[in-house]
């Protein structure tokens, strides 16, 4: 197979140019390699702060109610009863 009329390449096999552009990129792929991990690395470490950042939305969105206006009184009706500094309305 021969590379199409008008490239700079015409007439030149494709395999032996496949085989110059692989040994090229080959002698790239160590830096490419530790690029990888580290994005790897950096990408994974995101991922447990998002996950860590999602349980605590989690947990904030069961206890929410307990700061909004009389939520303790509301939610703990029977222990505001009982206490004597607890407000009353």
């Amino acid at each position: 197979m021969l590379i199409a009329p008008g490239c700079p390449m015409h007439g030149v096999p494709v395999f032996p140019m496949v085989l110059m552009v692989t040994t090229d990129t080959s002698q790239r792929v160590p830096s490419l390699q530790e690029s990888v991990v580290k994005w790897d690395e950096a990408l994974s470490s995101l991922r447990a702060v998002l996950e860590g950042w999602l349980e605590v939305q989690a947990k904030w969105a069961q206890i929410a109610p307990l700061f909004g206006p009389r939520g303790v009184a509301d939610q703990l009706p029977l222990e505001v009863r009982c206490s004597p500094a607890a407000p009353k309305g």
